[in-house]
Order: structure tokens, then C-alpha cells, then sequence
């Protein structure tokens, strides 16, 4: 009876101390959770700030500042509801900063940055309600570009022009709904996938039944267009009936762009009736535009007006450049206007020109001229350059010659420039110089380069010259470079031969990295070598790295390294962190090797780690191991992390391990944990 009572007394108290540690445990989730709700609601409220004072410094134009904390909130709160606001906010604020910097170079380097940010919400977050704004500040974007000479740009021009300026779409449209019943589950009817299936099935149905008895389809399709409450259903059958050719379409979509409730649908109508021929569509389409103050449905108004080949279009078009009070409407109907490539539409455009007062319009008819082969447009351009009053127009007329691929432009230019005295549109001047192919061009260059007084141009020609991909240019560069006393040319003219793809601007740089008496050009020429990621350049470097005696100078080279993940690279990295007498080389090489992230430099820092009792050594070992996020790696750290009897290193093994977010690595801080 004793034993029995013992028993259950040791039961009892077992049970207790189980109660009690599994009370514990739940206490610890629950203080666990409430820890990380805790943290979401810091990071939330952490992000509300920084967009409040990004919010703040755009309010007040201080772009700069307004660029700093949306990159913030951009790069470090991605699961925040301010993510996708960030994104088109630093898109529109990069742009915003460019336009207040003089120097035109870093003014194309921040336009160009910004399509990152607005490509990714476009790309990626399409049901953001700022995805279309996105959309429209890229194509302006694009057009500013494509104004300075950067041609690639004019595909996102050509996209929304194509497309209707469809946006989402635009696929549909174009390549979608056409193709039958593949079509519409690829194309059109597919583009968003519907939750109901039921919906889907009868959607691909409908569309191809239209391909084969639209008399029987039609009807129907009308009917859910009309009456149908679900907006996907609608939309998409719209977007079946968009190629329909019924006789009873055109006086639908009219009925749907004049009084459909819902805004895209009627977007969808307007660029329909702008593929159709016919009086009434153009009537309807006049009829709206007097009607509407939706800037977005005028655009597709002004587009699909475009599309119609009636002189009665472009005398709407002109009216809309002439009259209208929306300067944005003002715009898109001289786009339109260039983009009909009709007879008589250059001597429009410098009616024009001459006869609207508004500065902001003229650029914008410079803009077009600019795309205009006609001769009688070029010696409108070329007079605005020469004559005009206002200096932005002069600048943006200089620009737009530079676009020009008609024949003799570039003597005009040239004439042009000894007509001029004005340092700005000189400089402008040699830009669009730099974008003749008439191969005058570069001899004219190459003598302003070399006679050229005011210092400012001749770097501007020595830009130019770099760009260019004709032959023989770096051979004269070269000739350049050792001719001119000019410290500042000089490291321009570097600067041209890293951007070359040419072998011998290559070898140049190598030259002056090893024999240049100026050590900052040496410095320069490392700088530039370092760029490019070729394996022939890395054995170069390699060779000037053994060839140099100057420890700093050696030290750029071997940072212009991390670039190259070969074997070559690997082995070189090892030796120097073996062998080189410099202890800095050795760590620096460490470090670069943690980019690499194999299995070779996993076993190499093992074995440095063991061999060395340098404190401070060990910790860039970790550091670089900790680059690593793979198995191998997490259990050498963790094999580390065990042995290891400083604090201090332990805690950055520990810290290193939690930031992998590996399995065997969350399983021994758990370890930790418990004990």
C-alpha cells in the first residue's frame, strides 16, 4: 500500500511538473506569436512613417529626398501596404529629380533608373491600382528618351500606340481573343485566370463559336455584355466582340462607349469604333469627345480618331491641337497626327508651329517634326536652332536634328555650330553630331576635341567619339590621349576606352594602369578595367596584379575581382589569401571569395579558420562562410559554432546561422534554445 502511494504521489508530481512544462510551452507560442504580431505592427507602423515623410518631401518637390525614403520603403518593407504606392512614387520622383539636373548625363542615368521601379509594378503587381499610372509615366518616360536620342526606348512608345494604349489589354487585342479556341484560353480569354470554372468553360465556348457562326454568338455575346452583373464575364465578352464584324456591332459599342457605367467598358468600346470605317463611328466618336471630361477616355478618343484615314480625322485632330484646353489632350493629338504618316501632315505640323503661342506645345510639334523625313520639316528645325527666341525650343530643336536621318543633315549641323556662340546649345549640338552616321561626323569630333578652347565641349566630343562603334575610332583616341597635356581629357578619355568593346581600348587601359606617372589616371584605368566581367580581362588583371609593387593600386585590382565567380578567379583569390605578404590582400581576398559560394572556398575557410588564432581573421572568415546559405556551408558554421570558445565569434556564428533561414540551422538554434 506504501509503494502504491509512493507511486501515485511521483505520478502526481510527474504529472504537475508535465501539466506545467506543456503550459509553459504554450505560453511560450503564444508570448511567441504575440511577439511577432507585435514586430508586423512595428514594421507597418515603421513603414507609415517613412512613407509619410516620403509623402511630405514630394509635397514639397524635394525629389532627392522624397527618392531617398521611397527607395527605403522600396527595398525594406516589401510585404508593406505602402510596397506598391513606393514603387510608382520613386519611379515619379526619380523622374521628377532628373528634370532639375543640368548635367545631361547623370539627367538619362536617373531616367533610365527609373523604369526599375516601374517595370517591377507593372510586371509584377498588375492588380495594383497604381499599375496604370505606372504605365503611363513609363511611356512618358520613354518619349523623353527617345527625344534625346535614346531610340531603343521607342518600343514602349510603339506598344501603346500598336496596342490602342490597351494596356492590360492590349494583349487580348492584339493577339489574344484572334486565334480560335487556343486563342482565347492563351490570348484574350485567358489572360486572367477566373475562379469559376463553370465561367471559364462557356467563355471559351462563346469565343469559338464567334470564329464559326457569329450570326448564333453574337446575340448572346450582346446580351452579357448588356445585362451581365459579374464585370470579369463582361469584359471578356467584350473582348470576344472587339474583332466581331456584325452588322449590329457598331451601334452597340456606340450604345456602350455613350452609356455603360463602367469606365474600362467603355474605354473598350472607343477603341473598337476606332477600327471601323464607317460615318457613324467617327460621329459617335466626335459626339463622346465633346461630351467627356475623362482625360483617359479622351486619349482613347484621340487614338482611335487617328486610326481612321478621313480627312475629316485629321482636320479633328488638328481642331483637338488648335482648341482644346487639355494640354495633355493637346499632346496625344500631335503624337497621333505624326504617327498617320499622311501627305501634307509636315506642312500642318509647321503651320502650327508657327500660329499656337504656347511654349510647351511648340516643344511638343518640335518633338514630331523631329520624327519627320519631309526636307521642308528640316529647314524648320534647323531655323527654330538658328533663330528661335526661346531658348528651350532652340535646345529641343538641336536635339531633335540629331533624330534626323536625312541626307546633309550633319553639314547643317556642322554650319550650325560655327553660326552659334552659346556654350549650352553648342553642347547640345555636339550630342546630336554624336548621332549623325554620316561619317564626317566623327572627323568634325575629333577636331573639336583636339582645337575646341572652351573645355566643356571638348569632353562632350570626347563622349561622342567614345560611343561610337565606327572603325578606327580608337586608334585616334588613342593618338588623343597621348597628345593632350589635359589631366581632366585625359581621364575622360579613359573613362571612353572602359565603355569601348574594342580590344585595343582594352590594352590601352592595361598600358596606363601599368606605366601612367599620374597615379589617380592609373587608378582611373583599374577602375574601368574592373567593370567588365570578360575572363580575357581577368587574366589581365591577374598579370597587373603580380606586376604592380603599389599596395594600394594592387588592392583596386584585386577588389575587380569580385566580378568573376571562374575557376581561375577561385584559384587566384586562394593563392593571394594563402600567400600574399600583405595581410589586407589576404583579408580582402577572403572576403571576395565569400561571393563565390562553393564548395572549394567552404573547405578553404575551414582550414584557414583552423590555422589562424587572429580574432579579427576569423570574424571575415565567418563573415564570408556566412554568404553562403547552402547545407554545406550551415554545417560547417554550425560544426564551428560548437568548438568555438569566444563569445564574440560564437554570437556571430549564431547571428549568421539565424539569417540563413536554413532547416539544420534553425533545428541547432533550437538546440541553444532549450538548454
Amino acid at each position: 500500500m506504501k509503494v502504491i502511494s509512493i507511486f501515485l504521489v511521483f505520478f502526481l508530481i510527474f504529472g504537475s511538473v508535465l501539466l506545467a512544462q506543456q503550459e509553459e510551452k504554450a505560453k511560450q507560442e503564444r508570448e511567441k506569436a504575440r511577439q511577432a504580431q507585435q514586430e508586423s505592427r512595428e514594421s507597418e507602423q515603421k513603414a507609415r512613417e517613412i512613407y509619410q515623410k516620403a509623402k511630405t518631401y514630394l509635397y514639397s518637390k524635394e525629389w532627392e529626398r522624397a527618392i531617398d525614403y521611397f527607395r527605403v520603403l522600396a527595398d525594406a518593407y516589401k510585404t508593406s501596404e505602402y510596397f506598391d504606392d513606393s514603387l510608382y512614387w520613386l519611379g515619379y520622383s526619380m523622374y521628377k529629380q532628373s528634370t532639375n539636373l543640368e548635367n545631361l548625363e547623370l539627367q538619362l542615368k536617373l531616367q533610365r533608373e527609373a523604369f526599375e521601379p516601374l517595370n517591377m509594378l507593372i510586371e509584377t503587381y498588375t492588380k495594383s491600382s497604381w499599375a496604370d499610372d505606372a504605365m503611363r509615366l513609363r511611356i512618358e518616360l520613354a518619349k523623353e528618351l527617345y527625344e534625346k536620342g535614346l531610340h531603343e526606348y521607342k518600343n514602349y512608345i510603339n506598344g501603346s500606340v500598336r496596342g490602342g494604349i490597351l494596356g492590360g489589354v492590349e494583349g487580348a487585342v492584339i493577339g489574344g481573343v484572334t486565334g480560335g479556341v487556343l486563342g482565347g484560353v492563351e490570348g484574350g480569354v485567358g489572360v486572367q485566370k477566373e475562379e469559376d470554372p463553370e465561367l471559364e468553360m462557356k467563355l471559351i465556348a462563346l469565343n469559338a463559336l464567334m470564329s464559326m457562326d457569329q450570326e448564333e454568338a453574337f446575340p448572346i455575346l450582346a446580351k452579357i455584355v448588356r445585362e451581365d452583373e459579374n464585370p470579369k464575364m463582361r469584359e471578356r465578352a467584350l473582348m470576344i466582340l472587339l474583332r466581331s464584324k456584325h452588322p449590329d456591332a457598331l451601334p452597340l459599342f456606340i450604345e456602350l462607349a455613350t452609356k455603360d457605367p463602367d469606365e474600362k467598358v467603355r474605354e473598350m468600346a472607343v477603341i473598337y469604333m476606332g477600327q471601323r470605317r464607317e460615318k457613324e463611328s467617327l460621329d459617335a466618336l466626335f459626339e463622346i469627345y465633346a461630351k467627356t471630361d475623362n482625360p483617359k477616355i479622351k486619349e482613347y478618343i484621340i487614338t482611335s480618331i487617328a486610326q481612321n484615314p478621313s480627312k475629316r480625322a485629321q482636320d479633328k485632330l488638328l481642331d483637338i491641337i488648335k482648341n482644346d484646353k487639355d494640354m495633355d489632350a493637346r499632346e496625344r493629338a500631335i503624337m497621333m497626327l505624326t504617327v498617320r504618316r499622311r501627305e501634307g501632315i509636315a506642312d500642318e505640323l509647321i503651320r502650327l508651329y508657327d500660329s499656337v503661342m504656347d511654349s510647351e506645345l511648340k516643344q511638343r510639334l518640335i518633338t514630331s517634326m523631329g520624327q519627320s523625313d519631309d526636307p521642308d520639316v528640316s529647314d524648320k528645325l534647323i531655323d527654330i536652332a538658328r533663330a528661335e527666341r526661346n531658348r528651350e525650343l532652340r535646345l529641343r530643336a538641336i536635339t531633335m536634328l540629331g533624330v534626323s536621318r536625312r541626307e546633309g543633315m550633319f553639314d547643317r549641323m556642322d554650319m550650325l555650330y560655327g553660326s552659334i556662340d552659346d556654350p549650352e546649345l553648342k553642347e547640345r549640338l555636339l550630342i546630336s553630331m554624336g548621332q549623325s552616321r554620316d561619317p564626317k561626323a566623327t572627323d568634325k569630333l575629333f577636331e573639336i576635341a583636339k582645337k575646341e578652347k572652351d573645355k566643356k565641349l571638348k569632353e562632350r566630343a570626347i563622349i561622342m567619339l567614345s560611343m561610337s562603334r565606327r572603325d578606327g575610332i580608337t586608334d585616334q583616341l588613342i593618338d588623343l590621349y597621348a597628345s593632350t597635356p589635359d589631366r581632366e581629357l585625359r581621364e575622360r578619355l579613359i573613362v571612353g576606352f572602359g565603355q569601348s568593346r574594342d580590344s585595343e581600348a582594352h590594352e590601352k587601359l592595361f598600358d596606363i594602369a601599368r606605366n601612367e606617372t599620374d597615379r589617380g589616371l592609373r587608378e582611373r584605368a583599374i577602375t574601368m578595367l574592373a567593370a567588365s566581367p570578360a575572363e580575357e580581362t581577368l587574366r589581365s588583371l591577374i598579370g597587373l596584379y603580380d606586376s604592380l609593387d603599389d599596395e594600394e593600386l594592387k588592392e583596386r585590382v584585386l577588389v575587380s575581382f569580385y566580378r568573376h565567380k571562374s575557376q581561375e578567379a577561385r584559384d587566384k583569390l586562394i593563392d593571394i589569401a594563402k600567400n600574399d605578404k600583405n595581410a589586407k590582400a589576404r583579408e580582402r581576398a577572403i572576403m571576395i571569395l565569400g561571393m563565390h559560394k562553393s564548395d572549394e572556398t567552404i573547405d578553404f575557410f575551414a582550414e584557414q579558420y583552423s590555422e589562424t588564432d587572429d580574432v579579427e581573421l576569423k570574424g571575415i572568415i565567418i563573415h564570408s562562410l556566412g554568404q553562403n546559405k547552402g547545407d554545406k556551408a550551415v554545417e560547417k558554421m554550425i560544426e564551428l559554432a560548437r568548438k568555438e570558445k569566444n563569445v564574440e565569434l560564437k554570437k556571430q556564428l549564431v547571428f549568421l546561422l539565424g539569417q540563413s533561414k536554413n532547416e539544420k540551422a534553425l533545428q541547432f538554434l533550437k538546440e541553444i534554445i532549450e538548454k
